[in-house]
Order: C-alpha cells, then structure tokens, then sequence
C-alpha cells in the first residue's frame, strides 16, 4: 500500500483498497459537506434531534485527529474571522429581528469556525489534493442520494427539494464539485476527474439555477487559464460544451427556458416570462442601493433590510450578499468586509480560490449573509502554510 503523505503541502497519495484510513478522511469530508449544506449548529436554528445528530457527527469526528492539529487550525481560522465579526456584532446590536440576524451570524460565523477548522486540518493530514478527492467523493455521495430521492419525488420538478437543500444552494455545492473535477483533471490527466467534472456540471445545470450556471462557467475558464496545456484546453471546453447539449436535448423543453433566459437577457430579447426572476433582481439592486446612499456610514442594521425595501422586503434580504453587507453595516464595517475577502484571497492557494470563486461570483445573484461561509471555509483551509507563498 502506498504510505499517505500527511506533511502539507505536498501531495497526498491516496490508497487504491478501501481501508480505515481511507474512511476516515471521506467521512470527515462528508461532515465538512453537511456543515455548509445545512448551514447552522445553533439548536436554536434547527431541530433538537437534528441538532443532536450533527454534535455527534461533529465530535466523533473531530476526535480522530490529534488534538494539536485541531488547535493549531481553529487558533488560525480565529486569527482569520475575527474582523468578520467585528463586522456584524456592531450591526447584530441594532436588529430588529434578534432571531433572524442570529440565525445570520450562526451561518456565517460559526459554521464557518467549524467547517473551516475541520478541512484545514483535513489538508494538514492528508495534503490539498487528498482533500480534493475526498470532499469530491462526498460529494459524489450526495449526488447519489439526491439522484434517488428526486427520482421518488419528482425528477424534474423543481419544487421538490434537492435532497439536503434547495434548488440553489444544490447547485452551487454541484458546481464546486465540478470545479474540483477540473482542477484534478489538470493536475493528475487522470480522465475519469473530466467524467466527474461533466457530471458535476450537469448537475449544477439540472437545477436550473442561473447563478450557479454562470458561476462554474466563468470558474471553469478561470481554472483552464491556471493549469494545463493550451490544446488540452480546447478539447474540454468543446467536451463540455458536447456534454451540455446532450443533456439539454433529453430533458423536457420547457425545463430549460429559465436557463435560456440568460441568453436572451445577454440578446435583448427577454419575454414577459422572464420578468420574474431578472427584473426582481434588479429592483432589489436599485432599492439596496438607494437603502446605502441613505444609511452610508452604519448601515440599517443587520437583518433590517427587509423593513427599508417597500414592497421588496417581502424577500427578506437582496439575493446579493456584497449589498446586503454594506446596506445593513454601512460603508466602514462593508470595507472591512472587503479587506477580509482581498485578504484572505491573496493569502489563499490557487486550489482554494478557484473552489472559493464560485462562491464568490454566486454571491452576486442569489444567496444571504449566512452562504459566506461556503468562500471563507475554502479560502482559510486552504490558506497559504509557511514562509514561502509563491505557489503554495
């Protein structure tokens, strides 16, 4: 059997037989999945017995790796979110909807100081690229479950939940899967990572999400301009783009349209039907910017925005998280907020922002201030280690 490589950065060879030491990562990598799939660990934010099964699953994970490890990770994700919560804890202090902006904080704080400590000490044992592939069978895992319990409930319809989550967040998690595909694929030219990748990117696509759509794409192009040959390049884009097609002609027609209406948004002939969705995201836009040009400094308070939208509070937040941080903290808390973003960006390996940067540009279309830490758990775990940050 080939001996592990634990010391990070170095690859990680990860054994071809099914053994302990091969559970032991995918099932840490898994409780990494539903830590930012579910999104909370509050009791107060969930079921009592959901809540007790994911503080089993969290301890009897957590115990499997040494205890120095474990420390040394959650000191250095501590160093790294404190100003995030500099940011909201002045703002938590003027809500007007206590539960709600703590329910905010619970996602975007403390699944992030668990999520993000679990995988980073996941790449201090097994290195990046073990990391890589675990979390890619995790969620290869779930693909699998959610394949089974659409098929029960309803293939196609969207209304039905994508297993753990909706329809967005699904494809978000789905397109993260396919960027970790791709950058595998480079990385090893091992083909069944471009099989993984299609699969993944044809999930994101069933979901029939925009964001998450453009999100992959646009990551996809950023991860092909970072790794390999210029050739190999070619031959994906147009596999890609072959294996799109072919899941578009075996789905019902009208499956598609809210995916074509990007398209004709880019064209300019968006219909009647199409107003939904784009011109809700517009308006919201423009009154969250108008909600900033009247609450410059400090902002309305976190969770407020839904009580300054008019009629669009009915939404509860802007489906912009970047907005939504500076309308309800105000310009100086908001810069913060940015710095932390440039910061850890910088500081974060290629592997790390590539996975982080779907998220990132999903951010931009839907999502609320608890999705932060679906880009923040990836770009502290893959923090640059050591003296050295050129390549790492």
């Amino acid at each position: 059997m080939t001996k592990m490589v634990s010391s990070y950065p170095h690859r990680a060879h990860i054994p071809i037989k099914a053994t302990f030491r091969g559970v032991r990562p995918f099932y840490a990598s898994l409780v990494v999945y539903l830590l930012l799939a579910i999104g909370s660990v509050l009791p107060t934010s969930m079921p009592v017995e959901a809540w007790l099964i994911l503080t089993v699953l969290l301890f009897s994970t957590f115990v499997q790796f040494r205890a120095r490890a474990v420390g040394s990770e959650f000191s250095a994700v501590i160093f790294r979110i404190w100003p995030l919560v500099l940011v909201l804890i002045p703002s938590l202090m003027r809500t007007d909807h206590l539960g709600y902006a703590v329910q905010k904080i619970d996602g975007a704080v403390f699944v992030t100081l668990l999520s993000a400590t679990l995988a980073g000490t996941i790449i201090r044992t097994y290195g990046k690229e073990g990391f890589l592939k675990y979390f890619l069978s995790a969620i290869l895992f779930v693909l699998i479950c959610t394949l089974i319990y659409k098929i029960m409930f309803g293939f196609w319809d969207r209304g039905v939940r994508y297993f753990i989550n909706g329809p967005i967040v699904f494809g978000w998690m789905m397109s993260s899967g396919a960027i970790i595909g791709l950058i595998l694929f480079q990385q090893t030219r091992s083909k069944k990572y471009f099989i993984l990748y299609s699969l993944f990117f044809c999930s994101a696509l069933w979901s029939l999400s925009k964001g998450p759509l453009i999100a992959v794409f646009v990551t996809s192009l950023f991860v092909l301009l970072n790794f390999g040959r210029f050739s190999q390049k070619l031959r994906f884009v147009f596999g890609a783009i072959i294996i799109a097609f072919v899941l578009i002609s075996f789905a019902p027609g009208e499956q598609f349209q809210r995916i074509f209406a990007i398209a004709r948004l880019v064209d300019g002939s968006a219909t009647s039907s199409d107003a939904g969705s784009l011109d809700i995201r517009r308006a919201m836009i423009s009154r969250t910017l108008e909600i900033i040009g009247n609450n410059p400094l400090f902002g309305v308070g976190f969770g407020n925005w839904q009580d300054h939208a008019g009629y669009l509070g009915y939404y509860v937040y802007p489906h912009n998280i970047y907005l939504e941080i500076f309308a309800e903290t105000g310009i100086i808390f908001g810069a913060v907020f940015v710095f932390v973003l440039i910061y850890l960006w910088i500081g974060c390996s290629i592997e790390g922002r590539a996975v982080s940067l779907v998220f990132l540009i999903g951010f931009l279309f839907s999502g609320e201030a608890p999705y932060l830490r679906l880009a923040l758990t990836m770009l502290i775990a893959f923090r640059c280690r050591g003296a050295n940050l050129r390549g790492c």
